[in-house]
Parts: C-alpha cells; structure tokens; sequence
C-alpha cells in the first residue's frame, strides 16, 4: 500500500501524505469570485492526485509502506505511465474507496437505529374547531313536498304587513291591478300636441 506521494516541484521533493479517508489533500491555486488569485483545497484520490495537471509533470512517485520507491511515469514524462505503479494507485483507491462506502452506510446504519430506538409520542386528540351544524330535518320527521303554488291564507293575521298596507290604502281595494292597466283598456293614448296644450 501506498504510504506517501511525492513530488519533484520548485526544486524540491514535496511530499503529500493521505489523510484518514485515503484521500490526499492538496492546495493548489486558482481565482476567487472576485478575480484574484487564491488558494483552494481539495481532496484527491491516488489517481487524481498523480493526474492533476499541477502535479503530473512533476515526476510522481510513490513510497510504498514497506519502504519502496516507485515511478508513476518512465523517466518522469507523464505521457509514458508505467504499468506496475498503475495497478498500485487502482488497488489503493478501490480499498480506500470499499472502506469509506462501508463507513458511509455503517453510519446510515447506526442513525437508523438511533431513529427506531427513540420513543413514539402521541398527541392529544384536538376537538374539532367548528362543531358540526345540526341536522335541518329530525330523522324521524317526514318532508312534504306540495306539486301545486301556495294558497293566500284566509286569516288576515298571517300576514305581519296586512294592517299597515290597510291603513294606507283602505280596506276595499277594488283595482286588483293597483292602476297598472286604466289606459290600455279605453284604447285611448295622448298625442303630442295634446300634451303640448
């Protein structure tokens, strides 16, 4: 497995150590929403690592856990990856990658179980805000449906207005068409040089 990666850079061997998920962190610069020039992090699996166009060129090699040393690319040109140092990188990313899964849904797990082992509450049941209108019809009482207009009644007290409208017009009303129709029935109209007299 792989303990470390260096790099050959500004004259110097600069070395990156993988932190506890496996992957390597690296700064490396770039330009801020404002338009100057920043440092950002990342995090890097062994292959982006000797991958990243910052660091490709800068002859890559690995230190092994038991002390080897390995070229990632022939002679340090990053067109001529070398085979063994391939497969190295590919099995420790497919570990590391196997592990953090592993961690990943053991955490899920282990949240799971701490959701189930949490006591269910139960709310008081509420009465309902507007209580419901009482029924119009009693169950036991029938409705009569009549097919024909409603009768005048013949007491004079069922209707509240009947002795104000009798004070005001008399009790013998003798026009049932209140003088809607006096001129139709004679046939006669006025002209307008009769209204002009």
């Amino acid at each position: 497995m792989i303990k470390h990666i260096s790099f050959y850079k500004d004259g110097k061997r600069m070395i990156v150590t993988p932190g506890p998920t496996g992957l390597f962190s690296v700064k490396v610069p770039s330009t801020s929403s404002s338009g100057y020039p920043a440092m950002k992090s990342l995090e890097l699996t062994a292959e982006g690592l000797v991958n990243y166009p910052e660091y490709r060129d800068c002859d890559p090699t690995l230190t092994l856990e038991d002390g080897k040393k390995v070229r990632v690319y022939h002679a340090g040109n990053s067109h001529i990856p070398i085979v063994h140092p391939s497969l190295i990188i590919d099995e420790y990313d497919k570990r590391w990658r196997e592990k953090r899964n592993k961690s990943a849904s053991d955490s899920v797990k282990e949240r799971l179980k701490e959701n189930s082992k949490r006591k269910e509450r139960t709310t008081q049941p509420m009465a309902p805000i507007i209580p419901p209108p009482p029924p119009r019809v009693s169950p036991n009482k029938s409705v009569k449906v009549s097919s024909s207009p409603p009768l005048k009644s013949a007491n004079p007290n069922s209707d509240p207005f009947a002795s104000v409208m009798d004070e005001w017009f008399g009790y013998d009303d003798d026009d049932q068409n209140d003088g809607l129709y006096e001129n139709c029935d004679s046939g006669y109209y006025p002209t307008d040089d009769e209204y002009e007299d």
